[in-house]
């Protein structure tokens, strides 16, 4: 069922954080980094997969200046933009329209994703204040639960450290009547640190009716230095946005820029908590959150003279502890904990056949065992099992009239091998099985309790390079999917789908040529097809799913031209696609093939910062999304034009 809210996000052009020009930024970025994927700190080469970290150098010299832009540059990550909200739609290793679900998106260790099927708030996470991301691509599901087959992004947001004293300001302006507005400070002494962050962004946007207001206010107290550690983190957010809807080619070629739905807009109101510590207690160390997430959107469409207005809320507990061992006399570390999370959304809907009120929960209750093992010096081998009880509860009287409840109970797997075959480069493999479970407004309208939950068996190889100055991943995998769950116009129904398969080869490397100038490549490889499967008589077997490109391409330089000025640029290249609800692979027309460019200069005076961009440099005409209607009705979302920005930004210390 096509979820009726509409729920907006940031300005993607305002997001600029602050940049270093003379920082040694890839050297840093090749030393021991320090990732939380196994919901412990632990050392980037002691992760036996194939894990990627993007630190706060990297970030700060990309051409990104959002979260879904800086992961749409990452190998086998698509973004797309359907509804004129930054809050992009994300896509890990080709699952198309149902990407998000297959994503599974954290806040320092904390699961984002909602229960029911809007995207990710990325709006609410500024690029500004993110310190690191961890990408897990096709991993995760033993350690996170469900919809993680895609992969794991864990996005690290910034924090104080001890002795540290600053306020940064920044405003900036940009095409489309731009602006953007932040303010950061940071207070902390030897053992305790407060940071804050605050920022307001606003654009009118490429589209007519597109006009976007978005504030976040972002706030992170922590103890510091040895000992106990304790923290709570708060943020909130609020955002006002129009919505231009889509348009058919005809349209599109009349005005690209044009609205049919000059009248459509949403707002959200979010605020989010997390509360947690950890101790150290000789071999065993402790360690737990509890988070909570409330927010309500509400939206309007001007076509069933509508109001939508949907309230979530959602908490989940998660302890854990993990025990250093030398079991058969080998250094081991065991990590246990259990996850207790409940969520619930209220949808009220007035002016059309739908009106009517709605009442949704999800329940979920896991518990996990996960064994990290150096055997010697060169291997490392993980095992890892979780076992999952979750219950959906509906009450929708105009759908179902009754209350429609069902109980689910699911496990993963993950066993894992690497080994060292000379410095700096290693190889590994992996095998194991992840799961999927319904959102509670996938629930199907004519039979609803044989909706299953969706199960993945999944296999991956790879090599690992990483000598001075450069490094590399090739990985190669496959993902057999059993009752994947999606919308299908061919019965105009969430269903499970039959088999269906996701394969492909991922490469990314990065090096720095000189002292001055750093290069990375990216390149992502991926066949998503139905392994069999016939329709109303239509027969599926090895169809492209939609939406998914089959090669996708990105490079960028970052070149330090002076000892204070540095030049970045970015080159994205997306294969063509089948448009959404081409299941049947018959439409001639595509989401075609598109390049783009982007550029960034900053330069550094007398603690000043200026910077200026450039987006889509040699002005494209593109779009990341489109379908085709059961009337056979083509409709698109154009994307922006070239369009500039400028900032300035000063640190007081």
């Amino acid at each position: 069922m096509k979820s009726f809210s509409v729920v907006a996000a940031a300005l993607s052009a305002a997001a600029i954080p602050a940049y270093a020009a003379d920082a040694p930024a890839l050297a840093s970025e090749l030393s021991p980094v320090v990732v939380t994927a196994t919901r412990f700190p632990d050392e980037r080469q002691q992760f036996p997969v194939g894990v990627t970290v993007i630190g706060r150098e990297a970030i700060t010299r990309s051409t990104a200046r959002s979260v879904p832009e800086l992961l749409s540059l990452q190998a086998g990550i698509q973004v797309r933009d359907s509804t004129g909200s930054p809050d992009l739609q994300i896509d890990m290793r080709g699952f198309g329209q149902t990407g998000d679900l297959n994503t599974t998106v954290l806040v320092d260790g904390q699961r984002y994703n909602d229960i029911d099927t809007s995207p990710v708030k990325w709006s609410a996470i500024p690029l500004s204040a993110v310190e690191r991301i961890e990408i897990l691509p096709g991993s995760g599901a033993v350690m996170y639960g469900s919809g993680a087959t895609g992969g794991v992004i864990n996005i690290i947001t910034r924090q104080p450290v001890s002795g540290d004293r600053q306020l940064n300001v920044q405003a900036g302006v940009g095409s489309y009547n731009a602006s953007d507005l932040q303010i950061a400070a940071s207070l902390a002494g030897d053992r305790l640190g407060l940071r804050v962050q605050a920022s307001e962004q606003r654009s009118d946007n490429y589209r007519d009716n597109n006009r976007l207001i978005q504030r976040n206010l972002l706030a992170d107290v922590r103890t510091l230095g040895s000992g106990p550690q304790l923290y709570m983190k708060l943020a909130s957010d609020a955002q006002d946005l129009r919505n231009p809807g889509q348009l058919t080619l005809a349209e599109m070629a009349v005005n690209r820029r044009g609205s049919q739905t000059p009248r459509d807009f949403s707002s959200r109101d979010g605020l989010r908590a997390d509360l947690g510590g950890s101790v150290q207690s000789g071999n065993v160390e402790w360690a737990a959150n509890l988070a909570y997430r409330t927010q309500q959107t509400k939206a309007f469409f001007a076509a069933f003279s509508s109001d939508v207005v949907n309230d979530t809320d959602n908490i989940a507990f998660s302890p854990r502890v993990r025990i250093s061992h030398n079991l058969g006399g080998f250094d081991q570390k065991l990590i246990a904990g259990i996850d207790v999370e409940e969520g619930t959304l209220d949808r009220n809907v007035t002016g059309t056949f739908f009106s009517g009120r709605s009442k949704a929960r999800q329940q979920k209750r896991g518990a996990y065992l996960q064994n990290n093992a150096t055997i010697g010096h060169d291997w490392l081998l993980t095992v890892g099992v979780r076992g999952q009880r979750a219950e959906n509860t509906v009450d929708d009287a105009a759908s179902f009239g009754s209350l429609l409840r069902k109980n689910y109970s699911l496990s993963a797997t993950e066993l894992a091998l690497r080994y060292k075959v000379a410095p700096g480069v290693a190889v590994y493999g992996k095998t194991g099985r992840s799961f999927r479970l319904p959102s509670v407004e996938e629930t199907n309208f004519t039979s609803p309790a044989l909706l299953e939950p969706q199960t993945s068996r999944d296999r991956e190889v790879g090599i690992d390079y990483r000598i001075a100055s450069t490094s590399a991943r090739l990985s190669i995998y496959r993902s057999d999917l059993e009752n994947e769950i999606a919308f299908n116009p061919l019965v105009f129904d969430n269903i499970n789908l039959s088999p269906t398969r996701r394969e492909g080869v991922e490469f990314e490397a990065r090096t720095r040529v000189t002292p001055t100038l750093d290069l990375f490549l990216n390149h992502a490889h991926v066949r998503a097809q139905f392994r069999s499967g016939v329709y109303s008589g239509v027969n599926l077997t090895g169809n492209a799913v939609p939406l998914v490109p089959r090669n996708a391409l990105s490079a960028g330089a970052s070149w330090l031209t002076g000892p204070k000025t540095r030049l970045s640029a970015t080159l994205r290249h997306v294969g063509e696609q089948r448009l959404a609800n081409d299941e049947t692979n018959t439409q001639v027309q595509q989401i075609p093939a598109y390049t783009v460019v982007d550029l960034r200069f900053a330069h550094q005076l007398a603690g000043w910062t200026l910077e200026a961009g450039v987006r889509n440099l040699f002005d494209r005409q593109y779009y990341t999304q489109g379908g085709v209607s059961g009337a056979g009705v083509i409709r698109v979302f154009p994307a922006a034009e070239r369009n500039g920005y400028v900032s300035l930004q000063h640190s007081f210390r």
